[in-house]
């Protein structure tokens, strides 16, 4: 089935409401894909086209206050989005084996809920993290977590911009931090990226991001993820450095690491095809 014939419909995950976009295929393996901060579910299309040949059923879902979600409530919002991907797992993993994949904060936020985890996780045979938000912060999102004053000209969107100029400017920050080669990706994605992007959840990014910045520096314990982990990461990743997959390696029982060299934070966008092989190879039964 083509990305085009994606099935699109609204489902509440863990309270809330969201937008589901799946393909239907073979129940017994769901293939389910949690994207990172400020993506979509829109984002792992190019994956989906990749994996036409895996028969399994693919699922892809907004998290709160991305895509054409709802949004976060008021509070700390690391817990919240745990607890939508675990909401997930369980919705989710009532048909045969679950395979999770999740990228930025998504690979974050599945591995706590994996570890979390209680029955569902009996029917998940391992994950995959690409890019998981990172143990140890970027200088430059330290730096924003220390003095919020710098949040609204981080990415020059704190200038009188108008509407268009806003959204250019935006798609330039994705691009430059997110990604080492950005001609490689077909521009759909970035049609995607911003077709969900309003004046006013512009305006409020960078202060959330710099809010869950300093909530991603806590304490992280990964001891009761006993499953296979296949960890994918750029080397060429300023969003999170490489050298956070060592620190992810020795905090995980059964991590697998593979290195991209000339990629950035989306392999699932630069290198489709690697990790289409990737998962094609986790899908196949034990």
């Amino acid at each position: 089935m083509s990305v085009s014939a994606l099935l699109s419909h609204t489902a509440t995950i863990g309270g809330v409401r969201t937008r589901v976009l799946e393909r239907p295929g073979d129940d017994a393996l769901t293939l389910l894909l949690i994207h990172g901060w400020a993506d979509s579910a829109d984002t792992w299309k190019p994956l989906i086209a990749a994996l036409d040949d895996l028969p399994a059923r693919i699922v892809a879902f907004d998290l709160p206050s991305f895509g054409a979600a709802g949004d976060l409530q008021p509070g700390p919002q690391l817990p919240q989005f745990v607890a939508t991907v675990a909401a997930a797992l369980q919705q989710f993993a009532g048909r045969g084996r679950l395979l999770p994949v999740g990228q930025s904060l998504g690979g974050r936020a599945l591995l706590m809920a994996l570890h979390q985890a209680d029955a569902a996780s009996r029917a998940i045979p391992g994950c995959i993290v690409i890019g998981p938000a990172p143990l140890e912060l970027p200088a430059w999102q330290k730096m924003l977590v220390r003095n919020g004053s710098l949040a609204p000209s981080a990415s020059r969107l704190g200038e009188p911009l108008d509407a268009a100029q806003q959204r250019a400017e935006f798609l330039k920050s994705f691009k430059r931090t997110c990604l080492a080669e950005p001609d490689r990706v077909d521009a759909s994605v970035y049609d995607d990226y911003l077709r969900h992007y309003t004046a006013e959840r512009i305006g409020r990014h960078m202060e959330s991001l710099r809010l869950i910045g300093g909530e991603l520096q806590q304490p992280l314990s990964l001891d009761r993820v006993q499953m296979p982990v296949e960890i994918i990461w750029g080397e060429a990743d300023r969003m999170a450095p490489v050298g956070g997959a060592d620190r992810y390696c020795q905090a995980l029982r059964d991590a697998r690491l593979t290195r991209l060299p000339g990629c950035g934070h989306h392999a699932h966008l630069e290198r489709t095809d690697d990790v289409a092989a990737i998962v094609r190879r986790m899908a196949q039964p034990v």
